[in-house]
Parts: C-alpha cells; sequence; structure tokens
C-alpha cells in the first residue's frame, strides 16, 4: 500500500454469422450510393421532359407565326378582292350586294388575324417563360425569332422501330434507376437475410498488465507467518509498465465465443418477407416500364409516319385549293363568278394552309416525343448532365 496498477489491451469483436459482411453500416452505405443514383436519373428524366416541353412550345411558336401569315395572306386576298369589287360596282358590272359581301369577308378574315395574332403573342409568351423565366415582365418586349425551316423533314423507317426501342433500352433513364433501385432492393433482402442468422461473435483480447508499489505493512506470509518482504525502494505508477514486455506473467490474453437466438426470430422473418415482395415488385415495375417504353415509341413512330403522309396530302389539298383560287379570280374578272364564291375559294385555301401547318406542328412534336422515349434529346442537343450533376 499504495498499489499501482496499468494495463494495454486490444480487443476484437468479429460476428461469425449475422453481421459479417451485411452488417446494418455497410449496407446503409451501398443503399445510400444507389439512392443517390437513382436521384441522378430522375433528375436526367426531368431535363428530359423539361427539353421536349422546350420544343414543343418551340413548334407552337413556329405553327402560330405561320398561322399569322396565312391570316394576313388571307386578309391581304380579301382587300384587294374588296377594291376590285368596289371599281366594278363603279361602273355598274356588279350590284351593291356584291361588295357588301366582299366587307363581310374582309371583316371576317380581320377577326381571324386578330385571333392568330393573339394566339402567336400568346405562345410566345409561354416560350419566353418556359426558356427564360424571370426575365418575362409585366412589360417585357422580349420576343423570339425561330430560325428553323418547318418544310425540313423526312420520314421515319417502321424498320427502325427495333433500333429505337433498343436504344431507348440503353439510356433511358427511368430504366436505369429501375434497375439500380432492384439492385438497392437486392441488398437490401441480403441484409435481412442476414439478420435472420443467428449471432456468432468471435471475442478476443490480448495485452499486457504490470503492477508496483509498496507491500502493505500489515501483509502477512502465508507460508512463514511473518511480515510481507518489502521492497528495496517504494515503486511508482511509471514502475507498473517498466517490465511489461520482460516480466513473468505481465502478458494476458482471452478467447470466446458468443452465441445469440432469439426465441422465435420474429422480427427478422418478417422483414425478410417483406424484402422478398418488394424485390419482386421492383422487378414486376421494371418489366412494366420497358413494355410501355415499347407502346410509347410505336404510337411515336405511328404518329410521326401519319403525320409525314398528313403532309405530302396537305400539300397537294393546298396546291389544289391554290389553283381553283386563281381560276375563281379569272372568272370574276370575265364576270362570270362572284365575290362571294371567290372568297368561298379563298377560305377552302386557308383550310388548306391550316391543315399543312397542323400537320407539320404534329411531325414535330411526334418527332420531339421520339427523341425523349429513345433516351436521345439531351444527346441531340448537346446538353450534359454532367456538367452540372455535382454537388455546389
Amino acid at each position: 500500500s499504495p498499489q499501482y496498477d496499468s494495463s494495454i489491451l486490444f480487443n476484437a469483436n468479429i460476428p461469425l454469422l449475422r453481421g459479417l459482411i451485411w452488417n446494418e453500416a455497410w449496407t446503409n452505405v451501398k443503399v445510400s450510393n444507389l439512392g443517390y443514383g437513382i436521384s441522378r436519373e430522375n433528375f436526367r428524366a426531368r431535363v428530359m421532359d423539361l427539353v421536349q416541353q422546350i420544343q414543343g412550345r418551340y413548334w407552337n411558336l413556329i405553327a402560330a407565326k405561320e398561322q399569322v401569315r396565312v391570316a394576313t395572306s388571307s386578309f391581304e386576298t380579301a382587300e384587294a378582292l374588296l377594291r376590285q369589287s368596289q371599281i366594278q360596282y363603279e361602273v355598274g358590272v356588279v350590284s351593291k350586294v356584291d361588295v357588301v359581301q366582299s366587307e363581310a369577308g374582309v371583316a371576317s378574315r380581320d377577326f381571324d388575324l386578330i385571333v392568330a395574332s393573339n394566339r402567336e403573342e400568346n405562345t410566345q409568351d409561354q416560350l419566353i417563360d418556359a426558356v427564360l423565366g424571370p426575365y418575362l415582365t409585366a412589360s417585357s418586349s422580349l420576343e423570339f425569332m425561330p430560325t428553323t425551316n418547318p418544310d425540313d423533314f423526312e420520314n421515319f423507317s417502321p424498320g427502325e422501330v427495333d433500333r429505337a426501342v433498343a436504344l431507348a433500352f440503353e439510356r433511358r433513364p427511368e430504366l436505369r434507376a429501375a434497375e439500380e433501385q432492384i439492385q438497392r432492393r437486392d441488398i437490401q433482402l441480403r441484409f435481412a437475410k442476414n439478420q435472420w442468422l443467428p449471432q456468432l461473435d468471435f471475442v478476443g483480447s490480448v495485452g499486457y498488465v504490470g503492477r508496483d508499489g509498496r507491500a502493505n505493512p500489515q501483509c502477512v506470509n502465508p507460508r512463514t507467518g511473518g511480515a510481507c518482504p518489502q521492497l528495496a525502494s517504494p515503486g511508482s505508477f511509471p514502475d507498473s509498465y517498466d517490465d511489461y514486455f520482460s516480466g513473468d506473467g505481465s502478458l494476458n490474453y482471452s478467447v470466446q465465443a458468443v452465441v445469440s437466438v432469439p426465441l422465435g426470430n420474429t422480427t427478422a422473418r418478417k422483414r425478410l418477407s417483406q424484402a422478398e415482395l418488394e424485390l419482386r415488385r421492383s422487378k414486376t415495375q421494371q418489366r412494366r416500364l420497358e413494355q410501355t417504353i415499347i407502346l410509347d415509341i410505336r404510337k411515336a413512330v405511328r404518329t410521326l409516319n401519319a403525320a409525314y403522309r398528313g403532309i405530302g396530302a396537305a400539300e397537294r389539298s393546298r396546291v389544289a385549293a391554290a389553283e381553283q383560287l386563281r381560276a375563281e379570280e379569272i372568272r370574276l374578272e370575265y364576270g362570270e363568278s362572284t365575290p362571294f364564291e371567290v372568297l368561298l375559294k379563298e377560305r377552302d385555301l386557308v383550310s388548306a394552309e391550316s391543315q399543312w401547318i397542323t400537320a407539320v406542328q404534329t411531325y414535330r412534336n411526334a418527332h420531339t416525343a421520339l427523341d425523349r422515349e429513345q433516351g436521345t434529346i439531351l444527346e441531340n442537343n448537346g446538353i450534359h448532365i454532367e456538367d452540372v450533376a455535382p454537388l455546389r
């Protein structure tokens, strides 16, 4: 008395069954990494949707401008017809009724031009809002001037549907997210299976123990019955670890195995069943997504080809309507027709022009939709998610 104790020990606790590899910390890291990948793919899909939306509004703007062009041309034709009718009325070739019909035609086409111009301005604002956002103010005078030629289009071969589906299966972010979700569920299933096992841990320790100090004066030697021998000099705490690696009996070690088997283990079994069901559901959702992609691509290709054929039909109708209008105007010059008949032919031409514009707009939107369904819309527009993916 006093007594100084010191020790240095190294302990190891190694699970041999439950938690050997599929421990909670490691599983959470794997699941979190896959969750991050799923979030990136969802972000990529959202960007694709926005690009498709912006392109759709762009082609809507071009169609609206074309409708304004057609309405303006129709209005100018009606005004020219009115001037001609007034001159013919003054020389007594036509009646006052013909002049009134021409005036009604001008008013009707003026109304159509107002409606087309209003629609074009609304479409313009929608595109500005989608692209520039806050730059669209109450007094904004921004305006987009499309530079794409609406007549530039080509047919899509039905034989390329298989290639489009193959591209979609390779590049669609929704499928990548579904695959990572399956991996995520598989890891959770493996973890649940591991947690169902009994607990078997290897526990071991190794180290050194030291002791020093002064013998208690009241200590009795059990062999001699006398007082315990005293050290030549009283020890101190540093003296307790001087002989760690050379003294006798300072080395200590222990080895043991710990087994734990929960009665029933109901919680682990229920979680295992839940993990199996979640994995099956994720695989089913992936197969359903693949089927949906096939349906959407077939629909987009069908719409694209129908619009392509519709453009050709609308073009023939437009040429025929223009020729009929020209013939009717010649008949009017010779007094064999009336302004009313000319206005009817001109209305047919406007209808044919609108059909052609609608067919081109449908074709462009279908082409954009196919690009989105294939998963190539970002690549074809020079957009790289990797440039903005790192967290800031």
